[in-house]
């Protein structure tokens, strides 16, 4: 019987949740260990990041250790994780080893690090990540589009496509509570406030789609790194009128903003695939975003959403304006993105899919190719 392992970070991310949800379904309820890591790294000096991560690994194997010992586990999962001595580790404890990669660690670090030194830790980063990858038994991603950034395409005889689940309320939180057409143009941004977002970018082309409509309001949900830096140009600006920043709410009014929004806009830089596309699709919400990470496995352009080809302020207002200028388009789009959640992210589709990874993890498939 399989018993795995579950590694990630302490800080709060829905989608480990959802992903050790999904394992409980999958092998057992009992047969998930979680460990939480705590990570250090976020606002420490840079010249001690490397220490610490080498500590991170070193605390972990003795958790992973003591875990094998005490839980029988069989199986070590790192959820978003690059943790080389333990995946070493657990080879010389004859476990089994996954890994899964719901983005690019390296763009993300990148895009949010402006100084020299904070993109040279980001390239240093590099060979840990493959490492990881070599030693892995699975790696696990969010789809095709993926594979290239995330350096996988050498692994594709040991890497899965699979998307966590989100959790088992999801579609009775997230609905049409209010008709699209009834709503009136609100333009809105839910997430953490980073640079690889492209918040900024997004604030920026709101005076350019004030200039050519008066009808339009714009909400950011959510708080970061950036809020402060958000607020300050809303006033340099001068869109304070326009532009109502929110900052974190519960997580249970959510349903209720994505229902005001005629478009939810999303310029990231770097993104995995993340779940605020899914809430704004299943509250029948048109997504504007780049079509970066796994973002274009979802969204189709002019079908089941809408793809930036830039993150230009400028061309961000212009697309923005000609969308409005098509409600026709909108409502069709509005009503397929509500559709394609619907289909695609039911719960037994996706549990499916995680099963068949586990049944060959036991038996790999280029093991069963050969016999």
């Amino acid at each position: 019987m399989l018993k795995v392992c579950l590694v990630g970070s302490k800080r709060h991310y829905p989608a480990f949740n959802s992903v050790s949800s999904i394992l409980r379904d999958t092998l057992g309820k009992n047969q998930v260990i979680e460990l939480r890591i705590k990570d250090w790294l976020p606002g420490s000096p840079s010249v001690l990041k490397v220490l610490l991560k080498v500590f991170q690994d070193l605390i972990l194997n003795v958790r992973v250790l003591s875990c094998y010992k005490k839980e029988a586990i069989n199986i070590l999962f790192l959820f978003q994780v690059y943790y080389p001595m333990s995946l070493i580790m657990s080879k010389l404890l004859n476990l089994k080893s996954i890994i899964f990669i719901g983005g690019s660690d390296f763009h993300w670090s990148y895009v949010e690090h402006t100084s020299t030194m904070g993109r040279v830790l980001a390239y240093a980063n590099l060979p840990i990540r493959k490492i990881c990858h070599e030693f892995a038994d699975a790696l696990i991603t969010l789809s095709e589009n993926m594979v290239e950034i995330t350096g996988l395409k050498k692994y594709d005889y040991k890497t899965w496509f699979a998307l966590p689940r989100l959790d088992k309320e999801f579609f009775k939180e997230f609905r049409i509570s209010k008709n699209y057409e009834h709503r009136s143009v609100v333009l809105g941004f839910v997430g953490s406030l980073y640079r690889r977002k492209g918040v900024l970018n997004f604030i920026q082309a709101i005076p350019l789609i004030t200039k050519e409509r008066d009808d339009c309001k714009f909400l950011l949900v959510g708080g970061g790194p950036l809020l402060e830096i958000v607020r300050s140009q809303r006033d340099e600006l001068e869109i304070r009128e326009s532009l109502e920043i929110l900052g974190f709410v519960d997580y249970g009014d959510l349903k209720n903003h994505y229902n005001e929004m005629k478009l939810y806009i999303l310029p990231a830089y770097a993104e995995g695939i993340p779940s605020t596309i899914f809430e704004a699709m299943a509250c029948g919400t048109p997504v504007l975003a780049t079509p970066v990470g796994s973002i274009a496995d979802v969204i189709k352009d002019g079908q089941t959403g809408f793809l930036l080809e830039s993150t230009d302020p400028k061309y961000i207002a212009y697309r923005i304006t000609r969308l409005l200028e098509n409600p026709k388009l909108l409502k069709m789009v509005s009503e397929n993105a509500y559709e394609y959640i619907r289909e695609n992210l039911r719960e037994e589709k996706v549990l499916e899919s995680w099963r068949r990874i586990f049944e060959n993890l036991v038996v790999p498939p280029y093991q069963k190719s050969e016999d």
